[in-house]
């Protein structure tokens, strides 16, 4: 029997009459058809072509008042437990929207046979008060309606919800990486959803505008703690007593809504606001805000009010009135704030931004680390610049050894990140910094060049081969084993690959790393033989020299100042420094030279065998010539 695959979600558009009309068979069955119970779940067009809800057929028995049917609505005796669709972007808006119309389905049966019970084929039954709970229940869920109880569900892995509607209990899942999928890594849905084409640069305001929250409530462990999980991939944190809230992060998304959520999980408490970081996805929904809604905006020191943003937006466009009005205090290293009826110590951290912070809930025992951690996910949770390594290193043996995550006596038990919605292993930061151990012992050798970058990934602390992470990709995984990852996505800003390109008029071999000019010596008839023959140090002591004989039509390459000196006397044409030198730490790169020849003499390679090769054939071994990178 199909499952009914059920997350939540968020349809905007306005319910609109159910277009279904019953159709009755001579064999007591009746008909309700699928795309009619998508209609009146408020199913955006795109969505309905890819859940594709069925007709329903139901099977009516007069003599015993019962309706039979395959759909596995569920009892109000169990929790319905939603099947993962393959593990594709949205899956969990998709699974709401396809339960939210099975339901309907059989709402609009009942209308036909109030008094009549629903029986599944495991002989479960619901009455017609139970479909009506739930059909409330989803309708509240799609509205994002914070009347509707969302409990956080301690038992399991990731992000899984329990929602409760008189008669009718629900558990859902929330995808890891995100409701609609995450935006700002070109990974969302929202082009379904808002019926807008395009990536999250097209989409930007319209996703902005109309994303909302969940408010999930984790009070059965925390005293007055609240996730804001958000249609994208941010959570805010709420932390409330009577008479204060405490906001970590206000997030960016659902501009149009977000103040007045928030005035109404705040109600009439006094608010204060704790922002990780100086990027705009963590601070940008101040923007919604008036004045006199929040009473102190606590922001690490150092971190810049002014100046440009992330995505081309002005930071001072947003903290300058707060700035003016007095609210923002600055926190520095180690200092605890009390709120809500809790301590907080602040950890800044150098890594993401340049004076950032995770914050340590003392009281619940639990890490808010923002961005400086990155998202759990095996697809680079987070990017570094290879020139960046040794800070990120640094930052994360501070936070290991501030917190003292390794020891006994540690200030956490659990993480929550910036992009990281639900309670995460506490020993994350020691994947994380597995992770960037490795690239500091190998450098770029040490990552996979996957479908989202180039990645090093760990499991359970374990670093991953290239094989097993393509195959990850290839095959897809479940959001349970998510949590057992880490990743970081590396970019390489320390060196250039060098093109290596071949003459077959002349002969002659020729290195350049000027994309540009690779191309226009293709189309002059050259063949590329090599985009990456070797890396080269952006920037290093070594220049390597390039001179051209205009005479004998070849280019000579030297690191010898006296030997570019001499040949540029000679009538060379001087072209500069082409790249430059590793130093001696790094892989040779052999110089030979044909006696034979009267131009396009000279050869340069890092491969050993082509070298000895050379060498057979009666070339002369000039020897190391300079060093790329390993």
């Amino acid at each position: 029997m199909k499952k009914s695959r059920m997350l939540l979600s968020a349809a905007l558009a306005g319910t609109l009459l159910f277009a279904g009309t019953p159709v009755f068979a001579e064999d007591s069955t009746v008909t309700v058809s699928g795309s009619g119970a998508m209609e009146e779940a408020g199913t955006p067009e795109a969505v309905k072509e890819i859940i594709a809800v069925k007709d329903a057929v139901f099977t009516v028995d007069e003599a015993e008042k019962k309706i039979t049917t395959d759909l596995d609505i569920g009892t109000s005796s169990r929790m319905i437990n939603l099947e993962d669709m393959p593990f594709t972007t949205g899956y969990s808006y998709y699974n709401a929207m396809e339960f939210f119309t099975q339901v309907k389905q059989v709402k609009e049966v009942q209308k036909q046979y109030p008094a009549y019970t629903v029986v599944n084929e495991n002989g479960e039954t619901v009455d017609s008060t139970y479909i009506a709970d739930m059909d409330e229940l989803l309708t509240k869920l799609t509205a994002f309606d914070q009347s509707l109880s969302l409990k956080y569900d301690f038992e399991k892995k990731g992000l899984n919800v329990i929602a409760e509607n008189g008669s009718a209990k629900l558990e859902f899942h929330i995808q890891t990486n995100g409701w609609w999928g995450y935006d700002l890594a070109g990974d969302s849905i929202v082009d379904k959803v808002f019926g807008t084409e395009g990536g999250y640069f097209q989409n930007m305001e319209t996703s902005e505008k109309y994303g909302n929250f969940f408010k999930i409530d984790l009070t059965e462990k925390y005293e007055g703690f609240y996730l804001l999980k958000d249609t994208d991939l941010q959570n805010p944190i709420l932390i409330m007593n009577d008479e204060e809230a405490f906001l970590v992060d206000v997030d960016f998304r659902g501009t149009d809504v977000f103040r007045s959520f928030i005035k109404e999980a705040v109600g009439d408490r006094k608010l204060y606001i704790y922002i990780t970081h100086a990027h705009g996805d963590h601070y940008q929904n101040l923007d919604c805000l008036e004045i006199g809604d929040v009473e102190t905006i606590y922001y690490p020191e150092g971190e810049p009010l002014e100046g440009a943003g992330v995505g081309g937006t002005n930071i001072e466009d947003t903290f300058g009135r707060w700035v003016e009005a007095g609210k923002i205090i600055t926190v520095r290293d180690g200092e605890i704030i009390e709120r809500a009826g809790k301590q907080f110590e602040v950890v800044q951290m150098s890594n993401h931004t340049d004076h950032g912070s995770q914050l340590i809930d003392l009281t619940d025992r639990i890490l808010f680390s923002g961005d400086t951690l990155g998202a759990q996910t095996y697809k680079g949770g987070t990017r570094i610049a290879l020139s960046k390594v040794d800070n990120w290193e640094e930052n994360l043996e501070k936070s290991i050894e501030v917190t003292g995550v390794n020891t006994g006596e540690s200030k956490y038990d659990y993480v929550i990140g910036g992009h990281t919605g639900y309670l995460n292993d506490k020993n994350f930061v020691n994947w994380v910094k597995t992770c960037v151990d490795e690239v500091e012992e190998k450098g770029m050798s040490a990552v996979t060049a996957a479908p989202t970058g180039t990645i090093v990934v760990t499991k359970d602390n374990e670093i991953q081969s290239s094989e097993d992470i393509l195959k990850i990709f290839e095959t897809g995984q479940s959001d349970e084993d998510t949590t057992h990852y880490a990743s970081i996505t590396m970019k390489d800003d320390m060196h250039v690959s060098v093109n290596r390109l071949y003459n077959p008029n002349s002969g002659e071999h020729m290195y350049t790393i000027d994309s540009e000019e690779a191309s226009a010596l293709v189309d002059a008839g050259w063949t590329l033989e090599n985009e990456n023959a070797w890396t080269a140090p952006i920037e290093s002591d070594t220049p390597v020299y390039r001179l051209y004989n205009a005479n004998g039509g070849e280019h000579h390459y030297t690191t010898d100042v006296n030997e570019k000196d001499a040949l540029a006397a000679l009538g060379w044409n001087d072209e500069g420094i082409v790249f430059y030198s590793e130093n001696e730490e790094g892989t040779p790169l052999y110089r030979e030279y044909d006696a034979n020849r009267f131009a396009c003499n000279h050869n340069y390679t890092t491969d050993q065998a082509e070298h000895e090769a050379l060498i057979e054939l009666g070339w002369k071994d000039e020897g190391i010539a300079w060093y790329a990178s390993k």
